[in-house]
């Protein structure tokens, strides 16, 4: 169908739905950062040494924050569990391929 007047619109359904789902994999990745912030913000860790901009506030930097501070351990665990997980390894590279390449 190459070529064909019909061939269009299934060339346009799909690249819409690569762009949603391209939109929701961002959407998706966008939670752990906010997830991050309101662990930082929920544990008061911005009174433990040197705060952290909030630029700078995402699931790594917050975990090791957390870590340092040893105020919550099982937080701590769970952030950790959750960065090395297989699955949102695969979103953040998904993510990070489709802003930096294809985008």
């Amino acid at each position: 169908m190459s070529g064909s007047d019909e061939a269009k619109p299934f060339s346009d359904a799909q690249f819409i739905c690569e762009a949603h789902a391209i939109a929701a994999a961002h959407s998706l990745h966008s939670v752990t950062d906010i997830v991050s912030n309101v662990v930082y913000i929920g544990l008061g860790c911005g009174s433990i040494g040197q705060p952290l901009p909030v630029d700078r506030r995402n699931l790594h930097s917050v975990q090791r924050t957390v870590e340092k501070s040893g105020i919550a351990p099982k937080v701590a665990a769970a952030l950790v569990h959750m960065s090395a997980s297989e699955t949102f390894r695969y979103l953040r590279a998904y993510v990070n391929t489709t802003k930096h390449v294809s985008l």
